[in-house]
């Protein structure tokens, strides 16, 4: 299937997993009141915090190896399996002997319980991470996306389920973990049937799997801090409700990295695949990212207090202008995240770790020396500086790794007419894929088109 082709699911698919998620965290919020939600809202904070900083960069590690190799896949998926158990357990006991000698500063008066069904799910979850990954290094991403949508579906109706049983907050948590695990099982499966089921453990592809995971690792570490460490200082020193009105411009600009990680999802193991040419391929990509990714902050930038306050109400209105902000740092930073695929997929050299570090450390220091007398605006400010600062590095080691230079990444009149004649076939509700006729009529939709143009402007006929 065509990288247009792929994006353009990939995309699609995290829209609607946005939507099922906002609608799940509706009905938890009307169903259990904000005890209940803040109850749940913790416990998937704590098992996101453990995958996020126990998984080492595996999952990353697995696709890079099977997009450059696709022989790699027996072993990676007994290497997959293994250290998914045993490390997602380890860290699972870790947390339960915390909360056992210090309960109530771990989980405060959360039922033990609840604490223990979490942790159940750790194991799974990783695995699940780790056999999603392996997909993508395939490049299998209708099955990958499939599976992300069914199991959301599933919290969905799960969630409506538990309204009318009354099954409350242990019902959520233990509907939560039974999916975590029915989809680790599912996705290992479908890894196994396309490739061959594997229980060996390869060490010597674990060290090589490990060295570049931790690569990955430290680099997706420090980018987790930098996106969210200004929310803690702005509720130490501003307190609460500042904190909310930022949060919300910080999770309105978390949206607008679905496009570009959805390309660069699609992207990395491609590029993986054919490395010679990763760096013309990625330019593309890159200047067409830029059109897009400019009229879309402009037009959103124009319209964002009428948006916010329509949405959220009149007391929401003060976060559109950190949002405002934000928005030519998530222009900058979205740029980053394509580029950042053709780096990790030439192999992560790992200077890339210290601008990332630089990065972190040029935004906590502002954030450090601003937010207490500015607040939210100089959080968002310096998440500004910061965006542009890792932008500047990171297009400087593109250029250095691929040999080329700056003007590649400037989009031409030719791909702004490109993006114009795709928009122009949108409006006029010509299909912009072929199709056999009996499906054009369903297909051919207005969220359909805006899928399909997109794709189609990324990715062009000849990177199928």
């Amino acid at each position: 299937m065509s990288l247009s082709k792929n994006i353009a699911i990939t995309f699609s698919a995290k829209v609607i997993m946005v939507g099922l998620g906002l609608v799940a965290g509706i009905l938890v919020a009307r169903t259990l009141g904000p005890e209940g939600k803040g109850i749940f809202a913790f416990l998937s904070a704590l098992a996101g915090i453990a995958i996020q900083f126990g998984n080492l960069g595996l999952q990353n590690a697995n696709t890079y190896f099977i997009g450059k190799d696709r022989t790699k896949t027996f072993d990676l998926l007994g290497n997959s399996l293994w250290v998914g158990l045993i490390l997602g357990s380890i860290i699972a006991l870790g947390i339960y002997a915390a909360w056992a000698w210090y309960p109530n500063k771990i989980a405060g008066s959360i039922d033990g319980g609840l604490i223990i069904m979490t942790l159940v799910s750790i194991p799974f979850t990783l695995l699940s991470l780790f056999f999603q990954n392996i997909l993508l290094g395939q490049q299998a991403f209708v099955l990958y996306n499939i599976i992300q949508i069914l199991s959301q579906v599933a919290i969905t109706v799960g969630v409506i389920i538990m309204m009318f049983m009354g099954l409350g907050i242990r019902g959520l948590v233990l509907l939560s973990t039974a999916v975590g695990i029915i989809s680790s099982i599912t996705y290992w499966v479908l890894v196994g049937i396309k490739s061959q089921f594997s229980f060996h453990f390869n060490f010597p592809l674990f060290k090589e799997s490990l060295r570049y995971g931790i690569k990955s690792y430290l680099t997706t570490f420090f980018a987790f801090l930098i996106l969210r460490s200004d929310l803690y200082l702005v509720n130490l020193y501003r307190g609460a409700a500042e904190t909310g009105l930022y949060s919300l411009a910080a999770g309105f600009a978390d949206l607008f990295q679905l496009l570009p990680m959805s390309i660069g999802m699609v992207l990395f193991p491609r590029l993986a695949e054919n490395q010679s040419t990763s760096g013309e391929v990625t330019a593309r990509v890159v200047r067409i990212t830029t059109i897009i990714m400019f009229f879309l902050c402009l037009g959103t930038g124009i319209f964002a207090q009428p948006i916010i306050t329509l949405l959220y109400g009149e007391a929401f209105r003060a976060s559109a202008l950190p949002f405002i902000i934000l928005l030519p740092g998530i222009f900058f930073y979205s740029i980053q995240a394509v580029i950042a695929s053709n780096i990790g997929a030439i192999g992560l050299p790992f200077y890339i770790v210290y601008i990332w570090l630089a990065t972190f450390l040029l935004n906590f220091g502002l954030n450090l020396i601003l937010v207490p007398k500015y607040g939210m605006l100089a959080a968002a400010s310096t998440s500004l500086i910061s965006y542009i600062f890792v932008y500047v590095l990171m297009v400087l080691a593109y250029l250095k790794e691929n040999k080329l230079r700056f003007k590649v990444l400037i989009p031409t009149w030719e791909d702004v007419k490109e993006a114009k004649k795709h928009l122009f076939a949108l409006l006029n509700r010509v299909p912009l894929y072929h199709t056999h006729e009996p499906f054009r009529k369903k297909r051919n939709t207005f969220p359909n088109r805006i899928i399909s143009w997109i794709g189609s402007c990324l990715a062009p006929e000849f990177f199928t």
